[in-house]
């Protein structure tokens, strides 16, 4: 759409422009984070006259099991949300574990696509985010806090669901999903409710006195759940909600391969180009460069058919394949043991790591190892970078302390280790 008018208005009247020139509706659609196009989607594709329209349908055919007839799946980015979420106001200037726990944490979120797995998630964020303490009560029980953010480290550190009963069922005052009664306004059946509904649940529980740890909780964040809450309003088009309606839809919502494509016309197809330029000589470069895509693509499939018949191939993902995806995307989607093996409870900017000073340096002096005897030791770069590495191995990773720790008594190298920390 070349135009310099951007609003629902005037994107909702070129794409109905096309769909009435014989165009087909697209089955799913990925946008930005622009109300705007998220808004003349709706009108154009799903039949709704407003959001809150479509947004009330979700909401009663995932509650209430009501039909969803829907042949459009209307989704935002993963990589527009995720860095939306960098920028609210209650992860700036917090610890690096502080925000990447909550960035995992809404990673998670992202690509839940079950209502009850997505109540526990928000149960478990809220629940810390609330609670000003964690550790043990004063009966010596282990609070609710510690319980949940146990089992949300341990979520976002595998990624596995099946966890869930081991840690939410031990003393968990809340964990039984309370019915959800629909009333006849839009306004109440919505996603903000509900999640609004459990905040305010977890936040009473929090504050009882049965729930005051023995330590302070360093993830403690009220701020963060109100930034949250502000767009849980439209939770089904960014989290994976709906794809029980879609199949053959992906987990997350991505327009990787359109904005490579995007990209490239941009900086490659027009980098040599004096802009801006007219119409019909950009019409007419677009056409060629696409022309030139397509062949590429089609012969790409003609060799990967010949090779193997029964490998299934998508042009459009085979051609942007090697599309960047955003650090801050692949940090809060990606899993790793080690998240779960972090030390939560107390925060520190830098752990101090000794440094091996190399054999080459000139300014070593030698060693005395008997009365008339001085050694000198060089070219150690392969020892040196190997003890440096299990030195700071030693200090990120509990499994690979307790195993040094293990071998003390019977090898230098793991003494040696264990006395630089």
């Amino acid at each position: 759409m070349l135009s310099e008018s951007q609003n629902a208005v005037s994107i909702h009247s070129w794409l109905a422009h096309w769909i009435r020139a014989g165009a087909t509706k697209p089955q799913e659609v990925v946008t930005d984070m622009s109300l705007a196009l998220i808004y003349a989607c709706v009108l154009a594709f799903t039949g709704f006259k407003t959001l809150n329209d479509y947004l009330s349908h979700c909401f009663r055919a995932i509650f209430n099991n009501s039909p969803f007839n829907e042949q459009c799946y209307l989704r935002i980015d993963v990589a527009h949300f995720v860095k939306l979420a960098t920028s609210w106001p209650s992860l700036h200037k917090q610890h690096k574990l502080t925000r990447q726990f909550y960035l995992r944490s809404i990673g998670q979120l992202i690509q839940c696509s079950n209502v009850k797995d997505m109540e526990n998630l928000l149960k478990a964020i809220f629940t810390v985010s609330f609670s000003d303490t964690e550790g043990q009560n004063k009966f010596g029980e282990e609070t609710l806090c510690e319980v949940r953010k146990e089992w949300l480290k341990r979520r976002c550190g595998t990624g596995t669901i099946e966890v869930i009963e081991n840690y939410l069922n031990m003393k968990d005052e809340i964990s039984e999903k309370v019915p959800i009664v629909l009333s006849e306004t839009t306004e109440e059946n919505s996603f903000e409710q509900w999640a609004r509904r459990i905040s305010d649940e977890c936040k009473e529980v929090v504050n009882s006195d049965e729930q005051i740890g023995d330590r302070g909780n360093q993830q403690c964040l009220p701020r963060f759940a109100e930034d949250f809450l502000k767009y849980c309003r439209t939770l089904p088009l960014w989290s994976g909600l709906q794809t029980i309606f879609f199949f053959n839809s992906p987990k997350i919502g991505s327009s990787a391969s359109v904005e490579s494509n995007f990209n490239n016309t941009k900086h490659r197809v027009f980098g040599n180009k004096d802009l801006p330029i007219r119409v019909h000589e950009f019409l007419k470069t677009l056409i060629l460069s696409n022309y030139g895509q397509s062949k590429l693509v089609m012969r790409r499939i003609d060799n990967e058919q010949t090779h193997s018949t029964n490998k299934k191939c998508d042009p459009e993902c085979n051609f942007n394949s090697n599309a960047k995806r955003n650090a801050e995307e692949l940090l809060a989607l990606g899993t790793t043991d080690h998240f779960e093996e972090a030390d939560y409870s107390s925060l520190r900017n830098v752990v101090p790591v000794p440094l091996l000073k190399n054999g080459h340096l000139i300014d070593l002096h030698p060693i005395k190892i008997l009365k008339d005897v001085s050694v000198t030791l060089s070219n150690t770069c392969a020892f040196d970078s190997l003890l440096q590495v299990m030195v700071c191995c030693f200090c990120d990773s509990f499994t690979f302390k307790d195993l040094v720790q293990n071998m003390v008594a019977h090898s230098k190298i793991a003494e040696l280790i264990v006395n630089s920390e």
